[in-house]
């Protein structure tokens, strides 16, 4: 069983990094789709913090033997749903700078050749 002194640790810990995930949307530093994503992660955190109960619940839907093997395990699992969206949005960024460097590059040339004097 977790002992009140820790549950109120991990409370704490846990508002303290949604404030600071606020205090970044606040200086548009994160979007706000990022920003709902982390305070669902600290929903949950919370939730696990106040009822270590669910984690007993959840190891044992899981089959795993114990509680904080569960808990790890769905922490890795949206670590890693996180770092799929975030290699998602990291190709479509290098997609679209890869598009509009092409685009400028022929608008650099069709000025140049507006200065030149020749039309395309």
């Amino acid at each position: 069983m977790v002992s009140f002194k820790l549950q109120i640790i991990l409370v704490l810990g846990t508002m303290l990094f949604m404030g600071f995930v606020v205090l970044l949307l606040r200086k548009e530093k994160i979007e706000l789709t990022y920003t709902l994503l982390w305070f669902f992660f600290g929903v949950v955190l919370i939730i696990l913090s106040l009822f270590p109960e669910v984690a007993v619940v959840l190891s044992y839907a899981m089959g795993i033997g114990l509680p904080v093997n569960a808990i790890f395990l769905i922490i890795m699992f949206l670590i890693l749903l996180i770092v799929l969206s975030l290699t998602i949005i990291v190709s479509k960024l290098s997609q679209n700078n890869i598009r509009l460097a092409q685009e400028i590059a022929l608008l650099k040339q069709e000025l140049m050749n507006l200065k030149d004097g020749r039309h395309l």
